[in-house]
């Protein structure tokens, strides 16, 4: 048995050996094909992403050179945001034109026989016409939707300077933006007669452009009967609380499709439709008038008297609900705000869910401000026959008041799809996991890639 079973150990050894003869050359023919093969693969995928980059690149340089013969032979004065000395220059240029110059000089003897000229500038009155600081508010924001373009373009490249530096122009703009604003209201209230309406004896200023809603309603005549504030071309409208019908302020109110106190904010929510701003404004003493006496002259005209004090030209915001000066605590009798305001119709609102809102608390994070729910209330949706959506709300602070949304509230997705539409032009179509208003369900964007 022992002689047998060593005779087939043998015999089945050398057929082992014969059958790795024979299929040796076949497993590294086999490699060597699934090789070449995926070589081959892996080139053709590095030559087409190559040729790929090269056609992104060239189409990228096209469009640049288009949108600049554009705006050339626009003849607009607005600068190409891909240029930093243009963007400079507009900056400095909007800042200085808004302002009227006086060139003072003075000779000063420093020595017996020698003299100097001393020259400086004096700063006489800014632009101060409502209607046309809101044109030029309206043409910086087209410059600062052009720099976020840029700020996204700088992020997909993964360039952390260029990202830094354009989102320190539209800083600078967002400011000038506030400082002509308040300016503006500043003079209308400290020249409030031209404004009110004597027939019934009223203040109520309102513009709108695409991409900001100004209205601002002075308290004259404190009249108790008054409960509402309208702004039916705004499409905004709100209760007048006891505290402010009985005092000399103004309510002023502004919205503004960028969000213009969070925007690079990456925290778990972002502000859907803008911000709303509402604020209480203390009211300057109005101009006194004194009539003039020249004699023998029938009408020799009069004299409006203005108190000149250092907040001229500054608004000054009125903190509502009040704090005690002595306690530092706040009124916590005083009555909150209703505000109905209808949403831009392309804001998306998920059916069947109460919106989130929130007002900027400039105290959160150590001072630099963040958005707060607390003291909002009663917020509901409501959808007109027309398909517009009101947003319906009270709010005990008035300040800038805002929808927030979650980051990932429609995560993860239910479906997408890429459609070409023509050269250089597709259409996104995504399905969310929430029902939304309007489109119902979908959302579609047409983009050039």
């Amino acid at each position: 048995m022992g002689c047998r079973g060593g005779q087939w150990l043998e015999h089945e050894g050398k057929r082992l050996t014969e059958e790795k003869i024979l299929v040796e050359p076949l497993l590294t023919e086999r490699a060597e094909k699934v090789r070449t093969s995926s070589w081959t693969q892996s080139s053709f995928q590095l030559d087409w992403l190559t040729c790929c980059h090269e056609q992104l690149l060239k189409e990228t340089q096209e469009r640049a050179a288009e949108e600049e013969w554009e705006n050339f032979i626009n003849c607009t004065h607005l600068p190409d945001v891909r240029k930093e000395s243009e963007i400079s220059t507009y900056l400095a240029l909007w800042f200085v034109s808004s302002l009227r110059w006086s060139l003072c000089y003075e000779w000063v003897d420093i020595a017996e026989g020698v003299s100097r000229i001393a020259v400086w500038l004096v700063e006489e009155d800014h632009d101060t016409d409502l209607h046309r600081i809101l044109k030029e508010t309206q043409q910086a924001i087209d410059v600062m939707m052009g720099l976020d373009i840029l700020v996204s373009q700088s992020m997909a490249m993964k360039n952390e300077e260029l990202t830094v530096k354009y989102r320190g122009y539209i800083k600078k703009l967002r400011k000038l933006v506030e400082v002509k604003t308040d300016y503006a209201t500043a003079h209308m209230l400290e020249h409030l007669d031209k404004h009110i309406n004597t027939q019934d004896n009223t203040c109520k200023v309102f513009n709108t452009t695409p991409m900001q809603k100004y209205g601002i309603w002075v308290n004259i005549a404190k009249n108790l009967r008054l409960k509402t504030i309208e702004y039916p071309e705004l499409g905004l409208m709100t209760d007048i609380p006891r505290p402010i019908i009985l005092a000399s302020v103004a309510v002023r109110m502004i919205h503004y499709r960028l969000d213009p106190l969070s925007p690079f904010e990456m925290g778990e929510f972002f502000t859907v439709g803008g911000v709303l701003f509402i604020e209480v404004l203390d009211v300057p003493d109005r101009p006194k008038v004194v009539k003039a006496h020249v004699p023998d002259v029938k009408d020799p005209g009069s004299w409006a008297m203005i108190r000149i004090s250092d907040t001229r030209g500054c608004v000054e915001r009125q903190q509502y609900p009040a704090v005690d000066p002595i306690t530092g605590l706040i009124n916590a009798a005083s009555p909150p705000m209703t505000v109905h305001y209808t949403l831009p119709a392309d804001v998306l609102m998920p059916q069947g869910v109460t919106p989130r809102l929130g007002w900027w608390n400039v105290e959160k994070k150590e001072g630099k401000g963040d958005w707060d729910e607390e003291g909002i209330s009663d917020v509901w949706l409501e959808t007109k026959e027309s398909g517009e959506k009101v947003l319906n709300f009270t709010t005990l602070h008035l300040t800038a008041v805002a929808i927030l949304q979650s980051r990932w509230s429609s995560f993860p997705y239910k479906s997408w799809m890429l459609q070409p539409m023509g050269p250089n032009a597709s259409m996104l179509t995504v399905e969310f996991a929430g029902n939304l208003s309007h489109p119902p369900g979908r959302v579609l964007r047409r983009a050039r890639h």
